[in-house]
């Protein structure tokens, strides 16, 4: 139940509320990026074919336009690391949570560029809650690596606007005690 929670916490705590125009008026070219981003995430994959969604804000938080703001202040919170049964446990919950404005979710470790593409359930645009998980057995929201083996992990997320962001991460910033 908590987990399922957070995400309207924060929505609310950022002024977004279903159903809300989340920026009035705004529209894909005339939304500015945020000023943190990088100049490669402001425009789309230039090896992207996939054509950018639309992106008027619906209160349902299945855009980047309206999880964006959401994604870039909880950046701490895209992966986290736990050490568990022998295993290092690598989450991915947070950004499974926020799934429905993104395209892919790829990552690396220790070091090594994020190109491997980390599942997620589809979308659930025909629900009231779309970013609900409903396929826990196929659609885990983790991966397990040896123990002590994920030192670093870096995460890139494509949004379905065609950009794309990324953070990386020591071990001991994203460990689980």
């Amino acid at each position: 139940m908590f987990e399922l929670f957070v995400p309207y916490m924060i929505a609310t705590a950022l002024g977004m509320t279903a159903g809300a125009d989340i920026n009035p008026g705004a529209t894909a070219a005339t939304e500015p990026a945020p000023s943190d981003m990088s100049a490669s995430a402001d425009a789309p994959a230039a090896t992207d074919a996939r054509v950018p969604e639309d992106q008027t804000p619906t209160g349902r938080f299945t855009t980047a336009a309206e999880i964006r703001m959401i994604l870039d202040a909880t950046k701490d919170s895209w992966v986290k690391v736990r050490a568990y049964e022998g295993q290092d446990l690598l989450y991915f919950t947070h950004l499974a949570s926020w799934r429905c404005g993104l395209w892919d979710v790829s990552y690396g470790l220790n070091g090594e560029a994020p190109e491997t593409p980390f599942v997620m359930e589809p979308c659930h645009d025909e629900n009231a809650a779309p970013n609900t998980m409903f396929d826990m057995e196929t659609f885990w929201p983790y991966l397990a690596f040896p123990l002590d083996s994920v030192q670093s992990v870096t995460v890139r997320i494509t949004y379905d606007d065609g950009t794309t962001d990324e953070v990386s991460h020591d071990r001991a910033f994203v460990l689980i005690p």
